[in-house]
């Protein structure tokens, strides 16, 4: 899953980034995980991670055994929209805690501030990957998964800026809002989600270490992901992938709905990308997505640039029908109603190797 926008935000320091050289001294962890971890039964990170919704054909990323229900926003199927409507860049009335409510979410009732990390310290993140409640956010990886830690060497924060670096193989999963094997931490259920971000921008994939190396299937992400996945090991299962990129000049953003080999529903996957002349994916952008009740809405620089309705009048738009193996119709509605049952989304942030990604703030609005 790949999604590129980006926007005109000044950071109080606008200088260029420039990514550092790898720095030679490793710090090694001091803690393990003092909770018993969740048991599942061992999946590849391939099958677990179709992951940040990577749009090209669905066995390029999973195993035969899943099967995505994945539509890439941003053109083609996911309609289209002008930037001439601009809601996202009006700002309503402070939340109790003195932050301004996007006008997108207050339309829609979001006015609780449910998640919001400026980054201005490592107080909000376990560093010492303990699993234990109090954190915004956990780097650990998912045991049941094989799914590395990300360590203490691979991220940092300065002048309130979050920076992850990885030096493994990391399917774009760096630090959710919930601890993968303890379930320490907080999910989300529909809401307004935005940060402000910004990473190289880049046609290659540099290569590193043989077998530590993402080979092209991770970059950066702002994304979400149906906890009773990991914890539970659960399909159907949903997953929202809110911004990433590959190229330059170029957003990708994604709903899915994915289902197993038991379920033979499913829809063509195709690839649809935001593209735009001079969009410099180094300079701060704001990327938001707006998920409410039949609808998904994601937002660049405050700029309405794509959506996608199960429900109501546009969803006959740009709906597509669920089909069998045979490519036969199934006229069994659009399987992405199930993002109106789901509450238990983690976000996550995380890139690849050789692709830096540094990370201004995040914020989740809720009822």
């Amino acid at each position: 899953m790949r999604r590129m926008w980006e926007a005109h935000v000044r950071h109080s320091a606008e200088m260029p980034f420039v990514p550092p050289a790898p720095s030679g001294n490793e710090e090694s962890m001091t803690m393990r995980r003092l909770k018993t971890r969740i048991v599942v039964p061992l999946l590849s990170a391939a099958l677990c991670f179709g992951i940040a919704g990577y749009s090209p054909a669905v066995s390029e990323t999973i195993s035969p055994e899943m099967v995505a229900t994945g539509l890439s926003q941003s053109g083609g199927l996911g309609k289209q929209v002008s930037s001439r409507n601009n809601p996202g860049k009006q700002q309503s009335p402070k939340s109790p805690n003195n932050q301004a409510v996007p006008s997108v979410a207050a339309d829609e009732g979001f006015r609780r501030l449910a998640l919001d990390d400026s980054f201005d310290s490592t107080k909000t993140i376990d560093t010492e990957l303990t699993g234990d409640s109090g954190f915004l956010w956990y780097p650990a990886g998912i045991d049941a998964w094989s799914k590395k830690d990300t360590t203490k060497d691979e991220y940092s924060v300065s002048n309130s800026v979050l920076r992850i670096d990885p030096k493994h193989r990391t399917f774009n999963y760096n630090f959710a809002t919930r601890d993968p094997n303890t379930g320490e931490g907080q999910s989300f259920g529909q809401g307004y989600f935005e940060a402000r971000m910004r990473w190289e921008a880049r046609t290659d994939v540099p290569k590193v270490t043989e077998g530590t190396d993402d080979n092209g299937y991770s970059w950066p992400a702002f994304w979400s992901f149906s906890h009773k996945r990991i914890s539970e090991n659960k399909i159907p299962y949903c997953e929202l992938d809110f911004a990433e990129s590959q190229r330059p000049n170029e957003v990708l953003s994604t709903i899915w709905a994915w289902h197993g080999k038991e379920n033979p529903d499913k829809i063509r996957n195709r690839k649809n990308t935001h593209t735009a002349e001079g969009l410099d994916l180094s300079e701060w952008h704001t990327y938001g997505t707006l998920w409410a009740p039949g609808k998904v809405q994601w937002y660049l620089d405050g700029e309405l640039i794509a959506e996608q309705h199960w429900t109501g009048e546009k969803a006959k738009e740009n709906m597509q029908q669920p089909i069998d193996a045979d490519g036969n119709d199934t006229s069994r509605g659009n399987p992405f109603s199930m993002f109106d049952q789901e509450n238990e989304m983690n976000v996550i942030l995380g890139t690849g190797t050789g692709r830096p990604f540094e990370v201004d703030w995040v914020r989740v609005w809720q009822r």
